[in-house]
């Protein structure tokens, strides 16, 4: 998601959200890079580097992140020693692609929220706000927090009902559920063969499964038919490089699936904030 187009009303970074392990890895650069704009981030590459640390403002830490590319990273006695050290504050780990198939094959951490790089920037934006008045599903109680990934819902998911959205799917079955939930939200909803002259939409959702060359060239045909509507799209699990050449071949922002309703709309809301703004041809983050 890009941070131009989230808002989080916070006056002062009140939030002391201490990050540890591979936190230079290109995969976290941008979520640590909306981190610093509306929190106080500490940084550490591991357990030793954040004991050697004379701070006394990780006495109260709100939330500790842990940042892990590759499984086997961030032992669970880390994780462990983290939880006695902070025993109130939420753990969340922000996943590299490699760490897909952790749950099945691997050791996840206990007590620990498991969010995918590529999913982080969409739960991002609602969670922090929620920490803010201690409504985030980030804040349960620690025995509560299971090792599966994020799925509270915690965002607003209503449109305005004055939003025209353009729905796009390869199959029928996720164009027909993606068409429901945004109904439901209140938007009005068009699919391409069906939608009025009349009617321009404020934002298109493309929904695929994976990066090929028909997929970017239905993009770029949607681009040609409704050239000024930022378009969102959604793809099963992308890698860094399926994200660049989706947004290379004309989409606006790209969102992982699976998704939360919600999530959607989130993007949708800054989808309308963004229009006519020109769109970004790079995946950013922040250098270091």
């Amino acid at each position: 998601m890009r941070r131009d187009v989230l808002k989080i009303d916070i006056a002062t970074k009140t939030l002391q959200i201490l990050v540890v392990g591979d936190h230079r890895h290109v995969d976290f650069q941008a979520p640590l890079a909306f981190l610093d704009d509306v929190a106080t981030v500490h940084c550490h590459t591991d357990l030793q580097a954040v004991l050697r640390a004379e701070d006394d403002t990780l006495r109260n830490v709100d939330l500790i992140v842990l940042t892990q590319s590759r499984p086997g990273q961030i032992s669970l006695a880390t994780v462990d020693a983290l939880h006695q050290l902070w025993p109130l504050a939420p753990m969340v780990g922000i996943l590299g692609s490699w760490c897909e198939g952790e749950m099945r094959s691997g050791q996840p951490w206990p007590g620990v929220v498991r969010v995918y790089w590529h999913q982080w920037q969409t739960m991002l934006a609602a969670e922090v706000e929620a920490m803010l008045t201690a409504r985030s599903s980030w804040q349960r109680p620690r025995i509560m927090q299971q090792t599966w990934e994020a799925t509270t819902d915690v965002a607003d998911t209503s449109l305005p009902s004055t939003l025209n959205v353009l729905v796009s799917a390869r199959q029928p079955a996720t164009c027909a559920a993606l068409v429901d939930g945004l109904v439901h939200c209140g938007a009005h909803v068009w699919l391409a063969a069906a939608l009025p002259p009349a009617v321009k939409p404020a934002a298109v959702v493309y929904d695929a499964e994976y990066v090929d060359r028909w997929m970017l060239r239905e993009i770029a045909v949607l681009k040609r038919m409704f050239s000024e509507p930022p378009l969102l799209a959604l793809l099963s699990f992308p890698r860094r490089d399926d994200v660049a050449a989706t947004l290379e071949a004309g989409a606006w922002q790209v969102m992982s699936k699976p998704y939360r309703l919600s999530d959607v709309v989130t993007c949708l809301k800054g989808l309308h904030l963004a229009r006519g703004q020109e769109a970004p041809r790079r995946v950013s983050g922040r250098a270091g």
